[in-house]
């Protein structure tokens, strides 16, 4: 399936189960599907909002017409054609609005999940890393993700390098064990590094991956709160839950 029918699917028809693992193992292995699927969801963002604006500039000109009429009968007139055009416009946008299909919890977290770049110890084209560090990073860039959380665990055990926690914890997540991933997350974030706003955000989506739906609104409530990582993209993922 091509990615421009999978994203197209994904937006109106839905996926079935062996559809959607594919969106998910394109979505996170493959940047120009990636790429491609959040410039579309953009772009639907911008209609959605597009089309307040148009029906905010409708009342505006309607209004405008109807103080500037001189006929008591042609503002009668008019006023009837108003209301007609101000419904269709105004049911248009409840339509887009109010009465789409909510999203699962799923489809919440295949939206905004995508496992945090690797800048510890990135890979270049055609290198072969030969360090412990270089290739659990090489195999956490490959979608290895079971072999790379191994790595990581026994590399944070000989070391203690909190970020490794981070990066395990997102490798669970990506083989959607939630649960697991929760308790890592838990444990990155009893110290503070570079990552723990970031860290805070994948924790919220392993909520939410786990159908822990309070836990999640609660910890995105507290990101937009304090503007941390991903802060903008909190009220979507709210307004769908709540």
């Amino acid at each position: 399936m091509t990615n421009e029918t999978l994203i197209e699917k994904y937006f109106t028809a839905g996926l079935t189960p062996e559809e959607q693992a594919l969106f998910n193992s394109r979505l996170t292995q493959d940047p120009e599907f990636a790429a491609r699927f959040e410039l579309e969801k953009d772009l639907r963002a911008v209609l959605i909002d597009k089309g307040k604006e148009d029906l905010k500039t409708q009342f505006q000109i309607l209004e405008d017409q109807r103080y500037n009429s001189d006929s008591t009968i042609e503002k009668s007139s008019f006023l009837k054609y108003a209301v007609a055009a101000c419904i269709i416009i105004g049911t248009t946008l409840l339509a887009v609005n109010f009465f789409k299909p909510s999203l699962s919890n799923e489809e919440l977290f295949a939206q905004n999940f995508q496992p945090y770049s690797n800048i510890i110890a990135p890979v270049e084209r055609g290198e072969t890393p030969d360090d412990l560090l270089g290739k659990s990073f090489a195999l956490y860039e490959q979608g290895n993700y079971e072999e790379a959380q191994r790595k990581f665990q026994e590399l944070y055990d000989a070391s203690g390098d909190r970020y490794l926690l981070f990066y395990r914890a997102n490798a669970l997540l990506a083989l959607d064990r939630s649960a697991d991933a929760i308790e890592v997350f838990k444990s990155h974030q009893e110290t503070t590094d570079n990552f723990l706003g970031k860290s805070k955000w994948y924790l919220a989506l392993s909520y939410l991956k786990n159908n822990d739906s309070q836990k999640a609104i609660e910890l995105l409530k507290e990101i937009k709160q304090t503007k941390t990582y991903n802060h903008e993209r909190v009220d979507a993922i709210v307004d769908e839950l709540e």
